[in-house]
């Protein structure tokens, strides 16, 4: 057997238990529970990382467990148990996504074709080669290290300030996802873990095409399937992409998904607390997952809104307890985020308050001009997105009828609060002069964050594309 036919099955063996868990999350979810074996595949992927990493997380933090390999099957076999007798059951019917015509066909065959192509080829990548990226290297692999060798998430090596580590504070599920498969595989090869977070790219092309289908119908998924699949930033771009092994991608199907569950899924509980589950991950997941986290949370309420103006009696009660479960879960991501934090010896991170203790706002807001012309030559940058940001903002223009949806009303502000708070923080970066070079290298990583739901406002300017042909 070759080292990456070994490194592969070794990693869809800790794949299998992740998706199991999340299966298990599902079949308690009961809008997704009736979709299509390939969305219910995709959710459950999100779900099932969210609810171990997190598990983990606070297991280790609140309650001392430790991260070895008995603890950590213990955690882990139940969850998939639930997931795998679920799946003994009688299936549920799948609802359609709208009506099948030739070219909705067509393209479904035309993305199963290419993003299978992709997917394949970043799982041959990943089993062969180690992290490309730096900060794959420099942040996530290395904390994943530190706390596999202390058994805890509360190292002493970044716990205590003798130890030079970058960005200690730095929340850790998906290190612990690392941790996990360190464990699990009797192979000490990182490449393990690599193949993992590639999982998170077929996971989010399959959470795509399902909402965006349910959307404006099955051809406007497969078309954004084709889309995503093939940007490089989202794939192989070694500092972004799904190969490079930052926590980027995984951060925006988290939070991607759990917008789109409170945009687009039936108000219930059970919907909230996957929503809930996916927010508190984005909070888990990067440091920028906190501001992420919040706007998620205003979705939440956004949506309950709504509903109490449609003065529905059922359905402001359904949205509420939405609103309020999927807030719940993502406070107690915060409470426990901000637990461990405190544990930690501040150094070697960026304080992005200092330009306000030193008097110094008019100069940072003299960078404006030159922030703005670095990011819009970042956005345009054909060598990472192929235009996609031009086209988009065209088709959104031109589909603008599409548009006047609670869906999307749900999900524009939030994309909103997220570009404003990601320009604020350049603005306010302790780069300062070199804030510029800081754009250069981080503008793409943050617009990845944003490609889950504007690739669901682009489904709803398709259908009203289709409504303003329909027009006489």
């Amino acid at each position: 057997m070759s080292p990456a036919t070994a490194v592969t099955i070794h990693a869809l063996w800790v794949a299998a238990l992740f998706w199991l868990a999340g299966k298990a999350a599902v079949d308690h979810v009961p809008d997704l529970a009736r979709r299509s074996a390939w969305s219910r595949a995709g959710w459950s992927w999100l779900l099932g990382t969210a609810v171990v990493g997190i598990l983990l997380y606070a297991l280790s933090h609140w309650a001392g467990m430790p991260l070895r390999r008995g603890w950590i099957l213990a955690t882990l076999l139940p969850c998939a148990a639930l997931g795998a007798v679920g799946g003994l059951r009688r299936g549920r019917p799948s609802v359609p996504a709208g009506p099948t015509t030739g070219r909705s066909r067509w393209l479904r065959r035309a993305a199963a074709t290419v993003g299978l192509t992709v997917c394949l080829a970043l799982v041959a990548e990943a089993a062969t080669t180690p992290f490309p990226g730096w900060d794959a290297r420099m942040t996530w692999a290395a904390h994943a290290r530190y706390v596999h060798a202390a058994g805890t998430v509360d190292a002493p090596v970044l716990q205590e300030d003798a130890w030079l580590v970058a960005h200690p504070t730095y929340p850790l599920l998906l290190p612990l996802l690392q941790v996990a498969a360190m464990e699990l595989s009797p192979l000490d090869d990182e490449r393990v873990a690599h193949v993992l977070y590639v999982l998170f790219f077929p996971a989010l092309l399959l959470v795509l095409h399902d909402v965006a289908g349910r959307l404006s119908g099955p051809a406007a998924g497969s078309a954004l399937v084709v889309v995503a699949a093939a940007l490089p930033v989202a794939t192989f771009e070694a500092s972004t992409g799904a190969i490079s092994g930052y926590s980027d991608l995984p951060l925006a199907a988290y939070w991607g998904g759990g917008l789109l569950l409170l945009a687009a899924a039936a108000p219930q509980v059970a919907t909230g607390a996957a929503a809930g589950v996916l927010g508190a991950a984005t909070l888990l997941s990067k440091r920028e997952g906190t501001v992420l986290a919040v706007l998620l949370v205003g979705a939440a309420a956004l949506r309950w809104w709504q509903a109490a103006r449609t003065r529905r009696g059922g359905g402001a009660d359904a949205a509420r307890g939405t609103a309020l479960t999927c807030t719940a879960l993502v406070a107690v991501a915060a409470g426990l985020y901000a637990s461990w934090r405190r544990g930690i010896a501040a150094r070697f991170q960026e304080d992005y308050l200092d330009v306000l203790r030193q008097g110094e706002l008019d100069e940072a807001l003299g960078r404006i001009p030159a922030i703005l012309a670095e990011v819009s030559r970042a956005t345009t940058s054909w060598d990472w997105w192929y235009g996609f940001w031009i086209a988009a903002a065209l088709l959104l223009v031109a589909g603008w009828r599409g548009l006047a949806r609670p869906e999307a009303l749900v999900l524009l502000p939030p994309l909103a609060g997220a570009v404003a708070a990601y320009l604020a923080a350049y603005v306010l970066s302790p780069w300062r002069e070199a804030v510029v070079a800081q754009v250069e290298v981080s503008w793409g990583r943050l617009l990845l964050h944003l490609l889950v739901p504007t690739m669901a406002l682009l489904a709803m300017a398709w259908g009203g594309l289709g409504r303003a042909a329909a027009e006489p």
